[in-house]
C-alpha cells in the first residue's frame, strides 16, 4: 500500500461519534454551508462531514461509523424531489416468528418515541432497519453530523427491544480465498470475528461483523505500516468491494475489493 500524503486537516470533535468530523479548508465551505444537498454534490458533502463516501446507487452513498463499542454500516439516499436526505442504517434479518412479530408491533410503538427516527421492515428480503430522514432545504455539515449521531443513539437505546427479533447473524459468508489487488487474501472466521492474510508486505488483518451480517469492519497490519479497512459482501458472497486506509487517514481511503477463488488457483 503506498504512501498516501495527505492535505491540512482541521478536526472538529462529534460526541458520542468517535469519528470525528475531518473537514478540509477547501471543502468546509461547499455545500455544507445552509445548502441543499444534489446528485451532483453529495459526494463532496459527505467528504466534507469527515466520511469516506462510496457510491451504492444513483442518489445512494455508503460509509460505516462507530459510537461506542458499535459499528453502523450507513447509507445515505435522496428523496425523489430531493426534497428529504435519508440516512438508514441496516439491523439485520428478521425472524418472522411469532416472538418476533409481538416485538415488530413494540418497535412500531417505539417510532413515536424516537421520531424522526424510524423503524421500517422491508417485506421482501425480511430486513429490518432504521431510518432518519432530515430537511434538505438548508443542510450544514454540522446538523448533518449531529442527526447522524442520534441515529446511531436511538439504535443503541432501543436494542433490547429488536435484538431479540433478529437471527443471529456470523462471519462465515467472509470465510475463504479472495483474489484482491494485494494478492490472495485468505480469510478465516470464528462467529463475528475474521482475521487472515495476504502475501503483499506479509499482510494481515483482523476484521469484526456488524450487525447487518454484510459488512466487515477491521485493521490491516504490513511490515511497512497498517490502518483500516470495510469489506462489504455480494447477495450471492462471491464478492466483496472495500476500502482500505492508513491509521488516521480514513478520508485518502482507497478501494480493496475481493473475487472468491478456488483455493488451489494460480496466482
Amino acid at each position: 500500500m503506498k504512501k498516501i500524503v495527505t492535505t491540512t486537516l482541521i478536526a472538529c470533535m462529534l460526541m458520542p461519534l468517535s469519528l470525528g468530523c475531518l473537514l478540509s479548508r477547501a471543502a468546509a465551505e461547499e455545500p455544507g454551508a445552509g445548502k441543499i444537498v444534489t446528485v451532483d454534490n453529495m459526494e463532496r458533502f459527505l467528504t466534507a462531514a469527515g466520511y469516506t463516501p462510496k457510491k451504492a446507487g444513483e442518489t445512494v452513498y455508503a460509509f460505516s461509523v462507530k459510537q461506542a463499542d458499535w459499528t453502523f454500516p450507513i447509507r445515505v439516499s435522496l428523496s425523489p424531489d430531493h426534497s428529504r436526505l435519508w440516512i438508514t442504517t441496516n439491523l439485520g434479518t428478521w425472524r418472522g416468528d411469532r416472538r418476533s412479530d409481538a416485538r415488530k408491533a413494540e418497535l412500531m410503538q417505539l417510532n413515536s418515541t424516537i421520531a424522526p427516527s424510524q423503524f421500517q421492515f422491508q417485506a421482501k428480503t425480511n430486513q429490518l432497519r432504521m431510518a432518519h430522514p432530515l430537511d434538505n432545504r438548508s443542510m450544514t455539515t454540522d446538523y448533518f453530523c449531529k442527526e447522524l449521531a442520534r441515529l446511531c443513539t436511538n439504535v443503541r437505546t432501543t436494542a433490547k427491544t429488536w435484538k431479540d427479533g433478529i437471527l443471529p447473524a456470523d462471519a462465515s459468508s467472509f470465510s475463504g480465498n479472495w483474489k484482491t489487488e494485494f494478492g490472495a487474501l485468505i480469510l478465516k472466521s470464528d462467529g463475528q470475528n475474521v482475521i487472515g492474510t495476504y502475501p503483499y508486505k506479509d499482510g494481515h488483518v483482523t476484521g469484526t461483523l456488524s450487525p447487518d451480517g454484510r459488512t466487515l469492519i477491521g485493521t490491516w497490519v504490513q511490515n511497512d505500516g497498517k490502518g483500516g479497512f470495510t469489506f462489504r459482501i455480494s447477495k450471492d458472497s462471491d464478492d466483496f468491494t472495500g476500502r482500505w486506509w492508513y491509521t488516521g487517514h480514513e478520508s485518502n481511503a482507497r478501494d480493496w475489493n475481493g473475487k472468491r477463488t478456488d483455493p488451489d488457483e494460480d496466482w
